[in-house]
């Protein structure tokens, strides 16, 4: 099990600071660029504000979880890196919201990718 480098948790420094620092080390460049990717895909197949408030939505929701995921492993890791079950439950059922938050993501660009598709007939 790899500790992460928890120096960042505690500062006192700008909030930028420990949001750069999450997407360079926890929250994963590919999973946010995947993610941006999609948004900006989608919003290229919207045909109103709303879809689009929408679309945004959902898209930056497996991002917020991301991070909130990323911010239980640094906690968990402060205790240690030796193996507890109750620590690894927690980061099991974290990992699962935000694979469980990408559904709506995906179900909702199925939605624009029909109504676009019919829109053309």
């Amino acid at each position: 099990m790899k500790c992460y480098d928890t120096s960042l948790v505690n500062t006192s420094d700008k909030y930028k600071d420990i949001i750069i620092h999450g997407i360079k080390k926890g929250a994963r460049v590919k999973f946010i660029a995947t993610r941006l990717t999609i948004l900006f895909i989608g919003l290229l197949l919207t045909t109103s504000a709303n879809d689009a408030m929408i679309l945004i939505n959902v898209t930056m929701l497996p991002i917020l979880f991301e991070f909130a995921n990323t911010s239980i492993e640094y906690t968990n890791d402060i205790f240690g890196c030796a193996y507890n079950k109750n620590i690894k439950n927690s980061k099991d059922i974290m990992a699962a919201v935000v694979f469980l938050s990408d559904l709506p993501m995906f179900i909702y660009i199925i939605i624009l990718l029909i109504k676009k598709l019919r829109s053309r007939k």
